[in-house]
């Protein structure tokens, strides 16, 4: 049976190192595939594709599982016996559902994208699980969370999955993901929000990681901050409900430097949004950074 994390973007440099450093360290990453929310609601979500013999497999434990919990339950242990996700993960899930803004929802969905498990898991509503046969369905319940409709074109990638394309198709784009929350492995508590953003376009013009900065907050405009507005507006509530500081590093492979920041609030100006707290840095200057932040 195949089962894979079903995501559209390459895995950052920048995220191995920093798990073996946080790892090292008594602390986790945790991130999904997709964030949506509001005032009032935290939705998660992660996806997984897998073949037409796994799909009827897992409508075959559906059925035969007492109730949703323990469907829930098989799910979660295959997901993390395949090396998915660690056990912790969940964990740290369950600990976040004990408050009632906090929702997760696992979508399972077959490789052609005709069917679709989603198993959604809140603490007001309990676990509950939908078979979907259809993508407009899917597309109908994701437009009811995110409130999000789009027309314009995406790029293609090779790691554009048929489930992007076929809500796209619907005119719902599938939720924007993030890049992590770090979190204490034996308590589970949050520690902070960490952003990455990779820089290397200013290596191909010969300039470096400052040039981005200065080009991304000294716009006179503010043209590339209010096109990024609703994803630092989505990380700085997620930060308000968790009651945790949000880390941005920019990164660059050309020269391997970083830069790091905080968001402190989401104004109509990157400048007063984005505190900038060092530039120009090597790797290890940045784990020093990093390591203090854990403390």
């Amino acid at each position: 049976m195949k089962l894979l994390i079903s995501t559209i973007e390459e895995r950052k440099e920048i995220e191995t190192i920093l798990e073996e450093f946080f790892s090292e360290r008594g602390y986790l990453i945790f991130t999904c595939e997709g964030l949506a929310l509001n005032q009032e609601n935290v939705y998660f979500f992660e996806r997984f594709e897998t073949d037409k013999s796994g799909f009827e497999f897992f409508m075959q434990m559906c059925n035969n599982s007492k109730n949703p919990e323990e469907f829930l339950t098989k799910v979660k242990k295959i997901i993390i016996q395949k090396g998915l996700y660690p056990k912790e993960h969940y964990l740290f899930i369950k600990e976040l559902l004990k408050k009632d803004v906090f929702n997760y929802n696992i979508i399972i969905y077959s490789e052609d994208c005709h069917n679709f498990l989603w198993i959604s898991w809140s603490l007001k509503y309990g676990i509950k699980v939908n078979l979907l046969q259809d993508c407009k369905k899917l597309s109908e319940i994701m437009y009811s969370i995110t409130g999000k409709e789009e027309k314009k074109l995406f790029r293609k990638t090779h790691y554009l999955k048929c489930i992007d394309e076929c809500l796209r198709k619907q005119n719902t784009p599938y939720p924007g993901n993030f890049d992590g929350i770090v979190y204490d492995r034996k308590s589970l508590k949050p520690k902070f929000i960490l952003e990455y953003s990779k820089v290397d376009w200013v290596y191909r013009h010969n300039k470096d990681i400052d040039y981005h900065l200065k080009w991304y907050c000294d716009d006179k405009n503010n043209e590339v901050w209010k096109s990024d507005i609703n994803r630092w507006n989505s990380l700085y509530l997620l930060g308000n409900f968790l009651g945790i500081p949000i880390f941005i590093i920019w990164w660059g492979t050309g020269k391997k430097e970083y830069a790091f920041g905080e968001l402190k609030k989401v104004g109509t100006r990157c400048s007063e949004s984005i505190e900038i707290i060092k530039d120009k840095l090597g790797l290890n200057d940045l784990l020093v950074i990093l390591e203090g932040k854990l403390k």
